[in-house]
């Protein structure tokens, strides 16, 4: 908690100071007030975040996921019902349009932390871990320790989003429907990404558990069941994605362009659904076993090195305009379900041969 309320401060004094470029970035003039408001009512939403993911991850480190996902649920459909009142303008709620949504997601923020907070303090199993950390000192070895771990996680977290960001501008740059189509199938596989998560998280902890236990069969074993479920469930959702395209970007708009565009980003989704969940179980068992500094070297490499460039080749010299961005999407998810793959299993041949 030290270390993520030092790094919110200077994270939040950042965010404040960089709305200004917006102006530079080549995009729709219209969409900037918008945008910078938007980006403020985020920006505020990073406390109450990060204060509730320090709390969830405490949970999962003690293997209880069931709170977590009943709090983030209720705050979840609380998001999705304020987005309507705000965005709308329902009932007795103003009419702010996009605004709405940054309003809601603070909101539903707050409300999850609250929730947790409730939760610890009335949960004696997780009450006594609160008085008894007044007795603990901050010291340098826990500190560096949780840093030699946390930092490499988050740079490469920290070069997933910054790509993503490259993503959406470069798309912006090809006019606004093909950014609102962008957004729309980036909505889409996000969603089929958090069973992704819940697996990575199960696979972290499982195989943390049993590299304690030096049960090195086990981990192998759990590394196995993780990849074969992710790949019935990718299998089943690049079908339904595949098949509907045209239908589910029709739940978004009725913009007759902006579905075309999307339901063709959603084709290209369908493609890497396999690799991300692969990719995704995959780095979660690595992290399980603490190997945390070479997945970072290969997500720099696979987006900043040869995900970009491949994206820039497509969309310009070979002139697929905004899908040439997925296309180094796709590449970079490919190697990582690849590397990650092999990675561990070669590690797990290590530990036993040891």
């Amino acid at each position: 908690m030290a270390l993520n309320m030092m790094y919110v401060a200077v994270l939040i004094a950042l965010l404040l100071a960089l709305p200004g470029i917006m102006d530079y970035m080549g995009q729709d003039a219209e969409i900037l007030p918008t945008a910078r408001s938007y980006y403020y009512w985020i920006t505020a939403s990073a406390l109450p975040a990060m204060l509730f993911f320090t709390g969830r991850q405490f949970l999962e480190g003690l293997g209880n996921t069931h709170y977590a996902m009943i709090i983030t649920i209720i705050s979840n459909l609380v998001n999705v019902l304020l987005n309507f009142c705000f965005i709308y303008g329902l009932w007795f709620f103003p009419e702010m349009g996009a605004v709405g949504a940054g309003t809601a997601t603070f909101i539903a923020r707050v409300l999850q932390f609250l929730l947790f907070a409730t939760l610890i303090l009335n949960r004696e199993q997780y009450s006594r871990y609160l008085k008894n950390m007044r007795n603990v000192k901050l010291c340098k070895f826990r500190l560096r320790r949780l840093l030699n771990i946390g930092i490499p996680i988050s740079i490469q977290v920290f070069i997933e989003i910054f790509v993503f960001s490259i993503m959406a501008i470069a798309i912006g740059t090809f006019g606004a429907k093909a950014l609102a189509a962008h957004q729309i199938a980036n909505n889409v596989a996000s969603m089929a990404y958090m069973v992704v998560i819940g697996f990575q998280a199960a696979a972290t902890i499982l195989v943390s558990q049993y590299n304690g236990a030096r049960l090195w069969e086990q981990m192998r074993m759990t590394m196995r069941a993780s990849l074969h479920i992710i790949i019935i469930f990718e299998l089943f959702t690049a079908i339904c994605i595949a098949l509907f395209s045209r239908d589910i970007a029709s739940l978004f708009t009725t913009e007759a362009t902006v579905i075309t565009i999307a339901s063709n980003f959603l084709l290209l989704g369908a493609l890497f659904q396999i690799s991300d969940g692969i990719q995704g179980v995959s780095l979660g068992g690595l992290r399980g076993i603490l190997i945390v500094k070479s997945p970072m070297y290969i997500t720099i490499l696979g987006y900043i090195i040869i995900s970009l460039p491949v994206a820039w080749i497509c969309s310009y010299p070979l002139g697929m305009d905004e899908y040439g961005t997925w296309v180094g999407f796709i590449v970079a998810l490919t190697i990582f379900a690849v590397t990650f793959t092999r990675l561990f299993f070669k590690k797990i041949s290590k530990l036993q041969r040891q």
